[in-house]
């Protein structure tokens, strides 16, 4: 397909440009096959280049022959205004655009027809290898690097070399993958100074004729030192946990009543029958279960609901309604950001990631993390919980590394996640595939710099220039 094909109108004359804090702009309006660009042939001027991949949505409105006017609603929030002149050029402009914007050939976006006008100075594919940045970790004799993933048909998600515990071999890891959802079989995402490791998987899954994982099992042990003591961080709730169970075989393992504000206050109560205790054994199900007691008896499971991808993008979309409507109070404007749930999404993340801080550095406990896939929350939890502790993940370098290795190798989907944004209609996107997860990272993150800004060495635009060029890039 040529681009030519579907550019209409390359060129459109008399436009006026309208954006935020900036001034209007009377010019030439041009299409490319990757940016829309708006210049005044000025040099006191600033030009706008806009890359197709990150217009969102198109809102129009025609104003007769006289031509019309374009909202362009962006990934990065901007909403930019233009005004047309001539109904056959708006018409004609409308349907170009359009037609840019929902290219769906990766290979046809901007990255792959970029060349830098400026010296690489260094190889962003080889910059973080998995073995020079768990080198001191590969020195002892507890974990080891593993390449039973190198042609990505264990978990496609995953990279090709992965870091597991020692004792567990290759075979041993094809079998976790087929135990857990999408093959995310635990593996290690940082190893805390005392020897305390934090890990990250998909969730369990039942399998056929209710036959154990003892491989699973097993590599869970091995984390765990002798007498030793960890605990699973399952991003669900305990009912979303539970309702794949079946109706035969019900074992009742006991609830688990955790006081929030102290780790050592667990009490397990084997005599409570009720129904959201149970565990199921039997038919084959669909869905995820949960590890059990009596399976894995050294960890101990606490649920912390942050897993809520579905209704991240509604409330994003909640909270940029707020934010563009100026018409609003005080009182109003702070009623609708507390109704919109993006800041109670920001707290309970920030709260899990926390807990699971103190459970490494304070209780010098392991800790598992994982979600349903392990695609999303799971990775914020670890992504902040290395942001606390680790000083290196607070460097440009380190949170860099980090990016690469929690979300990029850890197979966080941003394709398919940032496809829509917060202004696509809601009949237009669906809700269990477009989500700002990396986006709600990002604000964690910034809300732990602005209390310790001395402890970053970037600033709140680095975390700007990283959120937008994960929805729209040249790179």
């Amino acid at each position: 397909m040529e681009f030519a094909e579907l550019i209409t109108i390359p060129r459109c004359d008399r436009v006026i440009l309208y954006q935020p804090h900036q001034p209007n702009i009377n010019g030439t309006l041009c299409i490319t096959g990757h940016h829309l660009i708006v210049s005044s042939r000025s040099e006191s001027q600033k030009e706008l280049w806009l890359l197709h991949s990150n217009i969102d949505y198109i809102e129009q409105k025609q104003q007769g022959m006289t031509g019309g006017t374009l909202w362009l609603k962006c990934k990065d929030l901007r909403v930019i205004k233009i005004d047309v002149i001539g109904a056959d050029q708006f018409a004609k402009v409308v349907v170009t655009l359009e037609a840019l914007t929902n290219i769906a050939d990766p290979t046809l976006h901007y990255p792959f027809f970029y060349q830098p006008m400026f010296t690489i100075l260094e190889d962003g594919w080889s910059a973080f290898n998995p073995i020079t940045e768990f080198a001191p970790i590969l020195k002892g004799d507890e974990w080891r690097i593993s390449y039973v993933n190198k042609e990505y048909k264990v978990c496609p998600s995953y990279p090709s070399a992965v870091i597991v515990p020692k004792g567990i071999e290759d075979s041993d890891l094809v079998s976790i993958a087929n135990f857990r959802q999408a093959g995310r079989f635990p593996v290690l995402a940082y190893r805390h100074e005392g020897g305390a490791a934090l890990l990250r998987s998909g969730q369990p899954l039942f399998t056929q004729n209710n036959k154990r994982c003892k491989e699973d099992e097993k590599l869970l042990s091995c984390v765990l030192g002798r007498e030793e003591k960890g605990y699973i961080i399952d991003t669900r709730t305990q009912n979303l946990a539970q309702s794949a169970k079946g109706q035969e075989d019900i074992v009742s393992l006991g609830k688990c009543h955790v006081q929030s504000h102290d780790l050592n206050l667990i009490e397990w109560d084997k005599s409570n029958t009720v129904k959201k205790g149970f565990q199921t054994y039997g038919t084959p199900l669909r869905g995820g279960g949960y590890e059990g007691e009596l399976h894995y008896p050294n960890w101990r499971r606490l649920h912390k609901p942050t897993d809520r991808r579905h209704n991240l993008l509604d409330s994003l979309t909640k909270l940029m309604d707020a934010v563009n409507d100026i018409t609003s109070g005080v009182d109003k404007w702070l009623s609708r950001l507390e109704s919109c749930g993006w800041m109670n999404n920001i707290k309970e993340t920030l709260y899990c990631s926390c807990l699971v801080a103190q459970c490494l550095d304070q209780e010098g406990a392991s800790v598992l993390v994982h979600d349903v896939e392990g695609m999303d929350s799971s990775l914020q939890i670890t992504s902040l919980s290395q942001i606390i502790l680790n000083p290196d993940c607070r460097t440009v370098r380190g949170i860099e590394a980090l990016i690469e290795r929690e979300w990029l190798q850890g197979g966080h989907p941003f394709a398919t996640r940032h496809a829509k944004s917060c202004y696509t209609p809601q009949t237009q996107r669906n809700n269990r595939l477009h989500s700002p997860t990396f986006l709600l990272f990002l604000d964690c993150v910034h809300q732990i710099y602005s209390q310790f800004t001395c402890s970053f060495e970037f600033s709140e635009n680095f975390l700007v220039f990283l959120f937008e060029n994960s929805y729209s890039s040249q790179f």
